[in-house]
């Protein structure tokens, strides 16, 4: 499909620039399998990835896609290797407290580590390229902050970072634009299709069933666990994982109502040519700013082009104001560019909620893995740290998602993340805070976080105030809740 660039007069695809050289084939169809351990619905970064960890594990896993794989937001986003999440630190603190918000900031750095080798232990080749990233200040006051983040990840993080004053910014990028910005070293850029494609071909190495074009229709509980309704007939599943963030349909309503979808755009400028790039993208880095509708671009990985996104501000069809407005604020930023021709305009859904925080969460026996706000943490459970022949493995346990741990008092529970393979758990007295249980480290592997989420119910009972999990308090890094007796934590 072509639509017209007025402003410089040539047509534009409105397909991704990446499908251009990275084409996903049909998948076999194959017959759905009655019984499995764990059906996940979703299959983009998320979805996949979680069905090569599970199999490996020893887990019967069916994934299931409502389109070919590759369409949605794991074919479509800019490519930014970040692992961060949208809040800033400064947020952060203000909303978990100063240590909750160092350890999120260490678990992004942990993401992007974990991705690094994946990618080199699988031997996915995706144009990935730790690049850096540049940050832009549109004001003295953002410039001051950038300065203490740059501060605090280089001393607490060890990660290579530096404040640039507005006069050393052209030694990042060829624009006057920004009152100074800040560089960081532990980010980069691949081809996100490519990615996608990588995973997917990993994923087929293993035992895991992979359905495309098979869309879930809704899920039931049943007796020892969930039934899938899909166009293809029925599935049921011990456990059931969702993965489908801002693709979510009608299938889960419950779901859908807890999440905003939103449309993020992006365009690919015409070949720029060797000097200009070199002039406007001297250190071949990825980009952004700080203003509330923010921007992020990038070169392409060939290095011949602009790449430049974001918000898309249309709910429906396909319309070119977005990509007008796309263009002027390109222009804004590189004024050399504002009559450029494009070659390229698409967009993708991103997931939003009410605090910008990705959240991991049960429900029953559903798991879910969603509200990535744009920023998606690729970042394995730890069974590929583990020995195959592990407990969970081989009694086809459902490996992080079955475990359980069973207290017999009333305690608080408190999860707290420590990089991408472990958690500690700390469980204390109500009302005293003294030790119920030793506080132990325990593999993510062993602790899949299968607590029963419940919209926020307040009770009396003895004489103490029991306060079941409220879905708002599901934070990505930390967990904590109040529960009774006989509890299952895993």
């Amino acid at each position: 499909m072509h639509t017209m660039d007025t402003t410089a007069s040539r047509p534009f695809k409105a397909t991704p620039y990446w499908w251009d050289d990275c084409a996903f084939s049909a998948l076999p169809v194959v017959p759905l399998v009655p019984r499995c351990d764990v059906a996940i619905v979703g299959g983009g970064y998320a979805g996949l990835s979680a069905a090569i960890e599970l199999a490996r594990a020893g887990c019967s896993v069916q994934l299931f896609d409502r389109q070919a794989i590759g369409q949605a937001a794991s074919g479509r986003n800019g490519g930014m290797a970040s692992g961060s999440i949208r809040p800033s630190r400064k947020q952060l603190i203000r909303r978990f407290g100063q240590s909750r918000a160092d350890g999120i900031l260490a678990e992004g750095k942990a993401a992007r580590q974990d991705l690094a080798a994946f990618l080199e232990t699988e031997r996915v080749e995706c144009d990935f390229f730790l690049s850096g990233l540049f940050d832009g200040a549109v004001n003295d006051r953002e410039y001051d902050e950038f300065s203490r983040h740059a501060e605090f990840l280089n001393r607490f993080l060890g990660i290579e970072t530096s404040a640039v004053p507005r006069k050393e910014v052209s030694r990042y990028i060829g624009t006057d634009f920004y009152a100074g910005g800040f560089v960081r070293m532990d980010i980069g850029g691949l081809h996100p299709a490519k990615l996608l494609s990588g995973i997917l071909r990993v994923a087929r190495t293993t035992d895991a069933v992979i359905h495309e074009n098979t869309t879930v229709l809704g899920t039931s509980q049943e007796a020892g666990g969930v039934r899938v309704a899909t166009s293809r007939g029925e599935v049921s599943a011990k456990k059931l994982l969702v993965c489908t963030d801002a693709y979510t349909d009608g299938f889960d309503p419950w779901l859908r109502r807890r999440l905003v979808p939103v449309r993020s755009r992006i365009i690919a400028t015409e070949p720029l040519g060797e000097s200009v790039m070199d002039r406007l993208m001297p250190k071949k880095m990825m980009h952004g700013d700080t203003r509330q509708l923010s921007y992020y671009y990038r070169p392409s990985p060939d290095g011949t082009r602009i790449l430049f996104g974001g918000r898309d501000g249309t709910t429906e069809g396909d319309p070119l104001a977005p990509t007008t407005h796309l263009r002027s604020e390109l222009g804004r930023i590189f004024p050399e560019l504002a009559k450029m021709g494009i070659t390229h305009s698409w967009f993708g859904q991103v997931a939003m909620n009410r605090d910008m925080v990705p959240r991991m969460f049960t429900v029953g026996d559903t798991v879910y893995a969603t509200g990535f706000c744009g920023s998606v943490w690729f970042g394995r459970a730890g069974s590929a740290r583990r020995p195959p022949s592990s407990s969970l493995a081989r009694q086809r346990g459902l490996s992080r998602l079955s475990t359980s741990i069973r207290h017999r008092r009333q305690c608080r529970y408190t999860l707290t993340s420590l990089g991408s393979s472990h958690w500690f758990i700390r469980s204390t007295n109500e009302g005293t805070n003294a030790p119920c249980a030793a506080r132990r480290r325990v593999p993510k592997a062993d602790l899949p976080i299968s607590m029963i989420a419940r919209k926020a119910s307040h009770r009396e009972q003895a004489g103490q105030r029991h306060v079941r999990l409220d879905d708002r308090r599901l934070q990505h890094h930390e967990r904590e809740v109040l529960v009774d007796a006989d509890i299952h934590v895993g």
